[in-house]
């Protein structure tokens, strides 16, 4: 698969190791799991859990901490991707980032309303919010090159937007 830089990846990776929980909010499809997951391989014990999956719901809903360290074993570097399907998501994520501050952990999640509800008030002052976006004119510039600019109409990007797949349809 091939991967666009995207242009907020300088300002998101400056946050890391920051104190900070790193929070990715966005459409559905835009590539918010695709972005996060680039960054494991950056960090040598680094785990990505998908919360949709209902053992990691289960664990984090609990708020227990014991139960929760024991998921994320000796890892540093934690991403709990769709996480607003979790209830108490941000009791769970105030509990483990009390506890353990060196642990940089980033949330994503669809649907900001759900996830912003959830984490807002637990989270106070212990998170940095970012937002991704379908790609920008830019980032598909430099990726691609003019000429696929040139190919990829304004009626195009108006009609079918900017999203991963409306640039890679399927045959």
């Amino acid at each position: 698969m091939h991967y666009i830089y995207r242009s907020i990846s300088g300002k998101f990776q400056s946050a890391f190791r920051s104190g900070k929980i790193l929070i990715l909010y966005g459409p559905r499809q835009v590539g918010k799991t695709t972005f996060v997951r680039s960054f494991l391989d950056t960090q040598p014990k680094s785990r990505y859990f998908q919360c949709e999956q209902a053992q990691i719901r289960a664990v984090l809903s609990s708020c227990d901490l014991p139960r929760i360290m024991t998921m994320i074993g000796d890892a540093d570097f934690v991403i709990f991707d769709e996480a607003q399907v979790v209830e108490n998501i941000g009791t769970a994520l105030k509990v483990l980032h009390d506890a353990h501050p060196e642990i940089q952990i980033i949330v994503t999640g669809s649907s900001s309303f759900d996830l912003q509800s959830r984490i807002i008030e637990p989270l106070t002052g212990r998170h940095r919010d970012f937002m991704l976006f379908p790609f920008l004119y830019g980032e598909l510039r430099d990726d691609y090159g003019n000429s696929f600019i040139e190919r990829y109409s304004l009626e195009d990007r108006i009609l079918y937007g900017s999203y991963p797949e409306s640039l890679n349809p399927s045959p």
